[in-house]
């Protein structure tokens, strides 16, 4: 009995293999669209904030507006998820379990009618997780029995999985008058996807050991992008508008020694971050309450072209965002934000590699307490609602019916420091 023989699915899955699993998105696939706990709690609406030291996490522009001095900003999302994938030819159910955990940092300079500036930031998520069994190895078995006549199962099944796209940003804004500013930043953005798996291929019916599959590999690459963005404000109203370009990357496979996936060491394909579009407004209705919302839209249709030809059949996704902020004392402030996220796939457009995303309501709510001068802190909570169950293409490992294992709920931290 050939060994080869069980690896012909093996082999015949590794170039969906590395792909599976996914960070923590927001609208769009390929893009989360806040960046700040702030914007987490007003969902996402802060394209015309000009006050806290977060601004330039979201419309640098903004910055131009700021009191003068130094601005630190530090926060996160924290957001657990499950997602079960019921295949719907044999009924068997996988359990995703992931986390997402998305920090943010802001450092601004202020002064007179112009300001400078250098974030961290995650564009495209960030996060991980792992499978209590993975659909791929039990296809690989299927392959192996079909090929040597014989059930082969998959046991003792791991696999991990953990990604996202970060980017180090550093630019500037100006005041051209009380009215309009303008602002620019240059970002590096890395990606990064990381991937480890076993399983050992059985023969069923004499408990004999046939292979041991294994995969461990990173698959990493930069690109460099840009963000033009202008602000406008008149009187209690603000306009703010940012424009991000494509980001070209080419991310590259560190194959570990003992991976016997058959990814080739050194392949290289595109995973690029898509060209977004950010708009938001704000009106101050009295001097404790203020309201806005925004719009966001994300080219991601076809994204990575012939190296990932799944994307041809997404379509481009959008956000809408809607929030209130109340100032309850001179020290408290509330926050309340509802967003809508049109995700832009289609159930022909799911995969393995997209099982986390979903047409979704969120409602988010906490607060920004300044219990001392030059501190902050925010704290809240966010609920997430998935519409719809949507099917996951796994071709050709099958098509799976997709639900929340869980209800999603996201948790927002942050301070920030003015000098």
């Amino acid at each position: 009995m050939s060994v080869n023989l069980a690896k012909v699915g093996i082999l015949a899955m590794a170039a969906l293999l590395f792909t599976t699993g996914n960070a923590s998105a927001g609208c769009g696939a390929r893009n989360i669209s806040s960046q700040s706990a702030q914007a987490y709690l007003s969902g996402g609406g802060r394209y015309a904030e000009t006050e806290d030291a977060d601004t330039v996490l979201n419309n640098p522009a903004g910055a131009a507006y700021m009191d003068d001095g130094q601005h630190f900003h530090l926060s996160a999302m924290i957001s657990p998820s499950v997602v079960e994938l019921t295949d719907v030819d044999t009924g068997k159910v996988y359990e995703q379990k992931a986390l997402g955990l998305i920090p943010d940092f802001a450092a601004t300079y202020k002064k007179n009618n112009w300001a400078g500036f250098f974030t961290l930031s995650f564009p495209g998520g960030n996060g991980g997780g792992s499978f209590d069994r993975f659909p791929g190895f039990d296809y690989a078995a299927e392959q192996a029995s079909a090929a040597l006549g014989q059930t082969i199962t998959a046991e003792n099944q791991e696999f991990d999985f953990a990604g996202g796209k970060g980017a180090l940003s550093m630019g500037g804004a100006w005041a051209i008058n009380d009215m309009f500013s303008l602002g620019y930043a240059i970002r590096a953005v890395y990606a990064m996807n990381f991937r480890e798996g076993e399983t050992t291929l059985i023969i069923q019916n004499i408990g004999q050991e046939l292979a041991s599959v294994k995969m461990d590999q990173t698959w990493g690459g930069w690109g460099v992008g840009h963000s033009l963005c202008m602000l406008f404000k008149h009187d209690k109203f603000k306009l703010g508008l940012r424009y991000d370009p494509r980001v070209s990357i080419k991310i590259k496979a560190d194959v570990k020694q003992g991976d016997n996936s058959g990814t080739v060491n050194g392949a290289e394909m595109h995973d690029d971050l898509p060209a977004a579009f950010f708009s938001g407004w704000s009106y101050q209705l009295t001097p404790a309450l203020k309201i806005g919302g925004g719009f966001l839209y994300f080219w991601q249709k076809g994204i990575n072209g012939s190296d990932e030809p799944l994307t041809d059949k997404w379509d481009n996704g959008y956000e809408i965002q809607g929030f209130v902020e109340y100032q309850l004392t001179p020290e408290w402030e509330l926050i309340g934000g509802i967003l809508y996220n049109e995700i832009g796939v289609p159930d022909e457009g799911y995969s393995l590699a997209t099982t986390s995303f979903y047409d979704n309501w969120t409602i988010n709510m906490g607060t920004q307490w300044r219990p001392i001068p030059r501190w902050s802190f925010i704290l809240g909570l966010g609920y997430t609602h998935h519409t719809g169950d949507p099917k996951t293409n796994g071709e050709p490992m099958g098509v799976y019916e997709r639900s929340v294992g869980q209800e999603v709920i996201q948790y927002f931290v942050g301070l920030e420091y003015k000098m």
